[in-house]
């Protein structure tokens, strides 16, 4: 008898799905499109099954932790979710960058895209009479 209740339950956990915590983080990155001077604003939105735990930007080793906004989206239908930050470009010679947006959920999983943009601190001109 024991034998059998030791297969039935063996049985048992062979027939009870796997829980896996193996998920896909999706990022796009909404922004750039533009510079304001020396700094970039990036918006990225991040996707998971398991919530996002932290989200990063980084051009050319400098990183910044991008901050969840309900309303940083901007679409004609209204502002919806997303991250965003600004990063500081002062001192990174001009020409084409990649600004690269890190997603990580709870389980560590990651997620990366990128995008590539030209840094070109157009002149100011003066104009004096």
């Amino acid at each position: 008898m024991k034998k059998y209740i030791f297969c039935f339950l063996a049985s048992l956990l062979i027939a009870l799905p796997s829980f896996s915590h193996a998920a896909t983080v999706t990022v796009t990155i909404i922004q750039p499109t533009g510079l304001n001077g020396k700094s970039l604003s990036v918006i990225a939105t991040a996707t998971s099954i398991y919530s996002i735990s932290t989200v990063v930007a980084d051009i050319e080793g400098r990183t910044i932790s991008l901050a969840f906004s309900s309303t940083a989206v901007p679409s004609k239908y209204g502002n919806t979710p997303g991250w965003i930050g600004t990063l500081d470009l002062n001192g990174l010679p001009e020409g084409s960058k990649s600004v690269t947006v890190t997603a990580t959920d709870a389980y560590g999983t990651t997620g990366i895209a990128s995008k590539i943009f030209t840094y070109d601190n157009k002149p100011v001109v003066t104009v004096t009479r």
